[in-house]
């Protein structure tokens, strides 16, 4: 068996329950790790995290010229942190991660996802808007040294198309594997496109938009239910 792990990022407060809630599905339905890039964080917040069993790793906010320009502009805050991510790339002491959005639960394993992808990065199509277009929830790659400098090479010089991350990565990684998109659920679907929702083996559910530890969202309060039951077991 390879090595490897789940990576998300936790950049302040704010998503720190999202975290523990991932935890806790994840460690029903996985045999690996999960792994937080962490900032802006007090001890109290990495205690948390901490008991729910997640190894923390202090980083450091990768920023870019780019982030929150365009129609995201009044959402500069969180698009702030987003490059962040790129740290993943480079822990190259693992065979293959998966990155995950700390506003996701795991509802069936998806371990499968290290040995069944054969490409170097694969991802869901950001259903149900586009298909060529992936979703920077849920992204399963190879890491490494090299990769992560290239990154962090092009972080300024590449364009996004929102803002963040996910227009970024969108631009760096042309060739991808497309994931089905029963891993990375954005909750938009089952408010857009309910009978292919309905239809869906839900494997990971990716609480877009208001979260449901954060006052959720209306319109979306049976799914939420399913994010507190998770959260409260």
């Amino acid at each position: 068996m390879g090595n490897f792990a789940y990576v998300t990022l936790v950049a302040r407060r704010k998503y720190v329950d999202g975290a523990v809630c991932l935890a806790k599905t994840l460690k029903r339905h996985s045999i690996h790790p999960l792994i937080a890039m962490i900032c802006d964080l007090d001890s109290e917040d990495i205690q948390k995290l901490e008991a729910a069993g997640v190894t923390c790793r202090v980083v450091d906010i990768i920023p870019s010229v780019n982030a929150g320009i365009g129609d995201n502009k009044p959402r500069l805050e969180d698009f702030t942190y987003t490059y962040t991510k790129i740290h993943a790339f480079g822990y190259e002491e693992y065979d293959r991660l998966i990155y995950i959005d700390s506003d996701t639960i795991i509802m069936k394993s998806i371990d499968h996802l290290f040995t069944s992808v054969r490409t170097d990065f694969a991802a869901c199509a950001q259903t149900p808007y586009f298909e060529h277009v992936f979703n920077s929830g849920m992204m399963v790659f190879k890491p490494s040294r090299v990769l992560f400098e290239d990154l962090i090479a092009k972080k300024d010089i590449l364009p996004t198309c929102d803002g963040g991350d996910q227009g970024f990565f969108n631009e760096y990684f042309k060739k991808w594997e497309k994931l089905d998109i029963k891993y990375n659920a954005g909750k938009r679907i089952f408010s857009d496109r309910r009978e292919q929702w309905d239809a869906m083996d839900h494997h990971v559910i990716h609480f877009v938009g208001g979260k449901p530890w954060l006052g959720g969202e209306e319109g979306y309060e049976n799914l939420e239910r399913l994010w507190h039951e998770a959260f409260n077991r």
